[in-house]
């Protein structure tokens, strides 16, 4: 099921900022690892939000200071993003 414009420019933002310069390399790994899995519609979500990186122009380093709590703030972030993709997409 494809993602709405909003879900795929918020995704891509996210990821940016989880995984900076890394970013567009992991999600192109994401595209490979759905069509090895046989899900064209998770590489195709992927590849939407791999345009959407390219759109914002890369790393937006909102906190340029962060101090050990909001680094934990940053983790669970993670999890919390990390666990809607994989339910989004179908996997666990």
């Amino acid at each position: 099921m494809p993602f709405s414009d909003l879900v795929i420019h918020r995704f891509a933002h996210l990821f940016i900022q989880l995984h900076g310069e890394e970013a567009k390399e992991r999600a192109c790994a994401m595209v490979e690892q759905m069509r090895c899995q046989g899900d064209q519609d998770g590489a195709d979500n992927w590849l939407h939000i791999i345009e959407a990186m390219e759109e914002l122009g890369g790393v937006i380093n909102l906190a340029p200071d962060v101090d050990a709590l909001s680094e934990a703030r940053i983790q669970r972030l993670r999890r919390l993003y990390y666990g809607r993709l994989s339910r989004s997409t179908g996997r666990r």
